[in-house]
């Protein structure tokens, strides 16, 4: 199981539903891939029943045919995009985790011994409750530790590391930072043993590799093109390198065929 598919941004439901049908076709064998969505499964976490919504959909398009899908919280996941609330946050963890304490760094090694694959997700939303000021995000000191301490011990056997998280990391300036981008950068060039980081946010659907001595630097775009922002759904091979990874745009697509 060395290959992802990378998504980020499924606020609308038809036309998730249309793209996962795609990728069943494109990737019919589930037991080959492990979903990744780096956040913002819905637009407006406060909007009543959204997370069941979604996470209905998830189960029947994607966990039902035999994907693994891993997920981390979006901005968006935790309120309305530039103000969040622990409330909200507690029930999307409760909705995806089982757990409305469910903490992070988030841990799922995959695959047999001695060829397997660690994936790290990340909470960059924490810093952003209660604020009006924007979309930023933070990672924080204790996670930071966390992630070190993984990535020196239980994950340091690994044949490939994976770190995918919500905000981009190289946004600068802007109300969309990620606040301590810096301290992830020297707690993951210390480590040099990550092989992909996955992200979204910035929804710009971009190619960063080599960024930070990383192989694989991706936005995963939003996956149902919202706002016009570049549909991206990546597959990634980890046994390549990483000019072989597909960014295919199913949306257009479809739209097309429509």
């Amino acid at each position: 199981m060395k290959k992802i598919i990378h998504l980020c941004h499924l606020n609308n439901n038809e036309r998730f539903q249309q793209i996962a049908a795609k990728l069943r076709l494109l990737c019919p064998i589930s037991g080959d891939y492990v979903v990744l969505i780096t956040g913002d499964i819905v637009d407006k976490g406060k909007t009543e029943g959204a997370f069941q919504r979604a996470k209905e959909l998830i189960d029947q398009e994607l966990v039902q045919p035999g994907y693994q899908v891993l997920i981390v919280p979006g901005n968006h996941d935790y309120g309305t995009g530039i103000m969040s609330s622990n409330t909200v946050a507690a029930e999307f963890k409760k909705t995806f985790y089982g757990n409305a304490n469910a903490a992070f760094p988030r841990l799922d090694i995959v695959g047999d011994d001695g060829n397997q694959i660690a994936f790290i997700g990340l909470d960059t939303s924490i810093s952003s409750f209660g604020s009006f000021a924007g979309a930023d995000g933070e990672i924080g000191t204790t996670q930071l530790k966390a992630l070190a301490g993984l990535l020196k011990t239980e994950v340091s056997d690994c044949e490939k590391v994976v770190v995918y998280m919500h905000h981009n990391p190289l946004v600068k300036f802007e109300v969309m930072n990620l606040d301590d981008a810096y301290q992830l950068k020297v707690v993951l060039q210390a480590a040099r043993n990550v092989d992909a980081l996955l992200f979204g946010h910035k929804h710009s659907g971009k190619n960063a590799c080599g960024s930070w001595g990383i192989d694989r630097f991706y936005d995963g775009g939003t996956a149902t093109a919202h706002k016009g922002d570049p549909s991206r759904h990546r597959l990634i091979d980890l046994s390549k390198d990483s000019t072989s990874d597909l960014d295919l745009d199913l949306f257009a697509d479809i739209t097309a065929a429509g």
